[in-house]
C-alpha cells in the first residue's frame, strides 16, 4: 500500500477495531483505505488459508500442517462485516458518502488463485500471491475489484470523485484530530527547562 497511490489524495489505516457489529461486540478489519472514489476494506491473511469442513482454517506453513486459527466466516466475509459496521455507524448520516462505494477486499497472500468452490468468498474480491507481485500488479486488481462493484454491485451511479478535502474529512470521522495535534513547543521546551 505504501507504494501505491489510488488517486492523488488516499489515506490508509492499519488495524481498525469498530465496536459494534452484526451479533458480535467487535469488528476488526486490517486496512480501511479512503481513496477519492471508493472506500476499500481490507482483510488480509498471511498463512495460507484452506477451507475444510466447514472452517476456514490458516495454517502457519506452506505444507498446511501446522494450523495457526480457524473461523467460521470467510475472510472476504470478515472484511465485509467490518466495512458494513463502519459504513452503517461512521458514515450513515453523511449523505454524500452514501454515493461512495464501500469495497471489501480479501487477500490470500500465500494463496494462489485457483478454482476454489469456497463459499463466501467472490473472486472479484479476493487477491492472491500472484495478485501481488509488484506493487504496479496490486493496484491493478484493486482498481479491478473497485470498477467490479461499481459496475454490477452498487445500487446507485456513484460520486464522480471525493475533493482532497473530503478524504480528510472522511478521515477524521474515523482517526479524529486527536492523534494528529500539533507539538506544543513553548510547553516542550519549558518542561525540558524544569527538568
Amino acid at each position: 500500500l505504501e507504494q501505491i497511490n489510488l488517486g492523488t489524495c488516499d489515506v490508509a489505516m492499519h488495524s481498525l477495531n469498530i465496536s459494534g457489529g452484526h451479533k458480535q461486540r467487535w469488528s476488526e478489519i486490517d486496512f480501511f483505505v479512503i481513496t477519492k472514489r471508493a472506500f476499500i476494506g481490507i482483510e488480509v491473511k498471511a498463512g495460507p488459508v484452506k477451507w475444510v469442513e466447514g472452517y476456514y482454517r490458516v495454517y502457519k506453513d506452506e505444507a498446511c500442517k501446522v494450523e495457526v486459527y480457524r473461523k467460521k466466516k470467510s475472510p472476504l466475509v470478515q472484511a465485509s462485516d467490518a466495512v458494513e459496521t463502519l459504513r452503517k455507524k461512521w458514515f450513515h448520516d453523511q449523505p454524500f458518502f452514501k454515493k461512495i462505494p464501500f469495497v471489501k477486499i480479501a487477500i490470500l497472500c500465500s494463496n494462489n488463485r485457483v478454482t476454489n468452490n469456497w463459499p463466501e468468498m467472490q473472486q472479484e474480491y479476493c487477491l492472491y500471491q500472484e495478485n501481488l507481485t509488484t506493487p504496479e500488479i496490486f493496484k491493478e486488481y484493486l482498481n479491478a475489484s473497485i470498477n467490479h462493484l461499481i459496475s454490477n454491485d452498487f445500487p446507485f451511479k456513484p460520486a464522480l470523485s471525493l475533493s482532497d478535502d473530503q478524504v480528510t474529512e472522511a478521515s477524521n470521522l474515523i482517526r479524529p484530530d486527536w492523534d494528529k495535534s500539533f507539538v506544543d513547543q513553548q510547553s516542550v521546551i519549558s518542561n525540558l527547562n524544569k527538568e
